[in-house]
């Protein structure tokens, strides 16, 4: 998403600026759309046959498909071919990630006692939040430094291929990781881990669809901002990536203090305090952003970011507790990656094809009813963040 404008010239040279920038949407939400099949397939396998070995399979097919997008020929060069190849590591790229941080905390939540849960798995939370800090940042110094024929030629091909070669990175640091004890010790199998899940735990994967969907929202809302600005001639590129960054940066930083503060006060009281944070600076924020004021934008994306850290700190910890063993990876992959699809892959897509309509509606709208959404549910399910895994 922050490279979308570059990449709809890149593959979608025909259309004008804005139904590329829709092709390209529809793209990152087909990667969106991928990521439940991946989770599922992870989730399934993770549940028979360990975490460790899905721990190392996602990270590597993830880098595959991000160099695989780095180093694609245009539409110009390959045509069509060079579209399909786009979709296809796109897709790479989403059944990947499926799997990815729904193992990550899984794999953690598993290695350490309850009262540091919450601390461990935020702390996942917060490194890939401070990828998009990463990403924004390297757009926001790369609109800096090129000119906009660079980046339109080649300058957008950068953060990918250099987060490729990080996966590899990744995938060696990894090899040295042993299997959970509560995996090892677990003795109740399941043939279908996902069918048990719909069956006997449907309420739980409700409400970890919920719980991710705050985080979602704001992920969606931060990576889109560039396109919103061009799309409502808000500033400047290079503006839309500092604002970006700023966010994530802030976003990133506090979910730090607030995973730690989750082992305290207990998850459910902590997705309950984010929301009730979230909704008053959502609803002013709809009001501000619309008015084109860039230093009042930059205020409340500040104030948003704080606000959906006490959520980020807390929703991953608090998915992992509402699954027993047996099923735990495939429901929180369940839960996380349709949160996601729903959330975060529809957002952009709606706002843009609003947009295309004549109606620029203000990113942030999205999170005022998402946001009513976790405080209900949060309030009506039990906190179980004392509890050992064993024991779920």
């Amino acid at each position: 998403m922050l490279f979308s404008r570059y990449i709809a010239a890149a593959f979608f040279p025909e259309s004008d600026p804005l139904a590329g920038t829709m092709s390209v949407v529809l793209l990152f939400l087909t990667g969106y759309i991928a990521r439940p099949i991946g989770g599922m397939i992870a989730g399934h396998l993770g549940d028979h046959y360990g975490r460790k070995k899905l721990f190392m399979g996602t990270i590597a097919l993830m880098s595959l498909a991000t160099l695989g997008i780095g180093v694609l020929p245009t539409y110009e060069h390959w045509g069509s071919a060079a579209l399909w190849l786009l979709t296809l590591f796109r897709l790479i790229q989403g059944l990947a990630v499926g799997g990815e941080l729904p193992g990550s905390t899984t794999f953690a939540a598993e290695h350490v006692t309850p009262d540091k849960r919450g601390l461990v798995t935020g702390t996942i939370v917060a490194a890939v939040t401070f990828g998009n800090v990463l990403g924004a940042s390297l757009g926001w110094c790369l609109n800096t430094v090129l000119s906009s024929e660079e980046m339109y030629l080649w300058g957008w091909r950068i953060p990918f291929v250099l987060g490729g070669l990080l996966g590899v990175l990744g995938v060696l640091a990894r090899r040295q990781l042993v299997e959970t004890p509560v995996f090892l010790n677990c003795r109740r199998a399941v043939k279908v881990p996902v069918w048990l899940l719909l069956k006997s735990s449907w309420k739980e994967s409700f409400a970890g669809v919920v719980y991710a969907s705050v985080t979602a929202t704001i992920v969606s809302v931060f990576l889109y901002l560039p396109t919103y600005f061009g799309l409502s001639n808000i500033g400047s590129s290079v503006s839309s990536y500092q604002f970006t960054t700023i966010g994530f940066l802030f976003y990133s930083v506090l979910t730090l203090p607030f995973a730690w503060l989750s082992d305290r006060i207990g998850r459910r009281r902590q997705l309950m305090l984010g929301s009730m944070l979230l909704l008053p600076v959502s609803v002013i924020s709809v009001w501000l952003v619309d008015s084109g004021d860039t230093t009042a934008i930059l205020t409340l994306l500040i104030l948003i970011a704080i606000s959906g850290a006490v959520v980020n700190g807390a929703y991953e910890g608090a998915i992992v507790e509402l699954f027993p063993t047996e099923i735990r990876y495939s429901g929180v992959a369940f839960s996380h990656n349709l949160g996601f699809v729903i959330y975060g892959g529809l957002t952009p897509f709606v706002l843009t094809a609003l947009a295309q309509s004549g109606v620029n509606v203000a990113p942030v709208v999205i999170l005022i009813p998402v946001s009513l959404t976790l405080l209900l549910v949060s309030w009506c399910m039990p906190c179980r963040s004392l509890l050992p895994l064993e024991q779920l």
